[in-house]
């Protein structure tokens, strides 16, 4: 998309009716692309105590679904696009829950049903009943559902044809749930505070809203911008009118622009998300990034007949445990050699017992060590509660509608369990 200094100029403006721009970017100027470039990089760092409040602004001229559909169609079936625009959020601060499954379809009205809460078995149902033509969740969340179900039994409803997956997805897990769901995985890229930063095409390879938002990757070192190859944090500047605008905003992600075209012929390179900036592990000169990590623990733990692990940076090294049936297994070679190989980082590996860290929970959140990463997200033998509305994968802790007293009670039980867990995987 052509982007001409009149429109950047008309975005930046619009986006300081938002209390948090006005006073950002006061005193700043900008009538070029030239000026843009020479606007300070906002975050999420920066917000006041509206938080992505402050960055609201209304927009008679049109809807930011208007605009995303445009994009989306490229992508994926016209009667996917419903669901793809309702289920992300319908304002930032209501994004949908990491434990949130949502099924579309069918009929000529699409319906649309989201679960937040309830037993494995119930939310299978539910999408039989409803015959459902796509799913909407995080990919992590797919995959222990359908895994989950599998080991009870449960068939998929073989109606489901797209399966739409958010959060981080690397090669592996994307394999995973194409092969449990039996259908095509369009990864979604969001954030809270923009409906679609990009999708994956046909190919499976990720592009970026070029149409929606003026990306730039910049290198995190120098801020300059990454060649083709290159990796950085992606900055987005909104193109289009929107009810929270964004100007030089920082995702807070790395992600690798590929060195060719992609196979479908779109003029943009593709790129593949790496994670969040601040995860990525270093020891002794040696980096992992959020993905690599996933990718390569997705791997081993599947290798093991498995899809639940965990991952904690220590001192000194980074501790995997993979749960599994039986604990006294040995660990296999090739596949420990090629999980270490694929990490490039001192690690420890342990074998724990199948749920014996239960319930839904962020290891960061429930020990308060923030150098602490949890991978699984539920413990489908139970109920999971609704994390309520604007949380990130590390707030899990905090499901909406819960009375105070009886939240600190459960943080309270997680957090023994955990550390109970920890302690006996430390003596084993």
């Amino acid at each position: 998309m052509l982007v001409s200094d009149e429109l950047l100029a008309q975005r930046v403006a619009e986006a300081r009716r938002g209390s948090f721009y006005q006073r950002f970017l006061a005193g700043k100027t900008c009538e070029t692309r030239a000026d843009l470039q020479n606007l300070p990089i906002s975050s999420r760092d920066d917000l006041g105590p509206d938080g992505l409040g402050g960055l609201y602004c209304a927009q008679p001229e049109t809807s930011d679904e208007d605009a995303v559909g445009t994009f989306l169609e490229e992508f994926v079936p016209a009667e996917s696009l419903g669901l793809l625009i309702a289920a992300p959020r319908g304002k930032p601060l209501e994004f949908a829950s990491p434990t949130t499954v949502v099924g579309g379809g069918p009929g000529p009205d699409f319906s649309i049903s989201s679960w937040s809460s309830g037993t494995l078995s119930e939310r299978i149902a539910a999408l039989h009943a409803q015959q459902a033509i796509v799913v909407k969740g995080d990919a992590r969340l797919l995959l222990l559902f359908a895994e989950a179900a599998h080991s009870a039994g449960d068939p998929m409803p073989p109606s489901v044809e797209i399966v739409l997956a958010t959060g981080l997805m690397p090669s592996s897990l994307r394999s995973r749930i194409e092969d449990l769901w039996e259908a095509r995985v369009v990864e979604i890229f969001q954030k809270p505070e923009a409906p679609v930063l990009g999708a994956s095409c046909a190919e499976g390879s990720l592009h970026l809203a070029n149409d929606l938002y003026a990306c730039e990757i910049l290198d995190p070192e120098d801020g300059k911008p990454v060649p083709p190859g290159g990796r950085g944090v992606l900055v987005v500047t909104s193109l289009h009118p929107m009810s929270y605008p964004l100007v030089r905003w920082s995702s807070g992600e790395l992600v690798e622009m590929a060195a060719t075209a992609c196979k479908c012929q779109r003029p943009d390179f593709p790129v593949s998300r790496q994670g969040e900036a601040t995860a990525a592990v270093s020891f002794g000169g040696r980096e992992a990034t959020e993905s690599q990590i996933l990718d390569a623990a997705q791997g081993f733990a599947a290798a093991l007949g498995t899809e639940i692990f965990h991952t904690a940076i220590r001192a000194g090294d980074l501790r995997i445990l993979v749960e599994v049936a039986d604990p006294e297994i040995s660990l296999p070679t090739k596949e420990h050699l090629d999980l270490r190989r694929q990490i490039g980082l001192p690690m420890d590996v342990r074998l724990v017992p199948r749920g014996s860290i239960s319930g839904s929970v962020s290891l960061e959140s429930a020990t308060g060590e923030p150098a602490c990463q949890l991978w699984r997200l539920a413990d489908w033998s139970e109920q999971v509660p609704d994390s309520g509305p604007g949380l990130s994968l590390r707030g899990l802790l905090a499901p909406g509608g819960w009375g105070a007293h009886r939240e600190a009670r459960r943080r309270r039980a997680h957090r023994r369990s955990l550390r109970r867990a920890i302690e006996s995987a430390e003596a084993g």
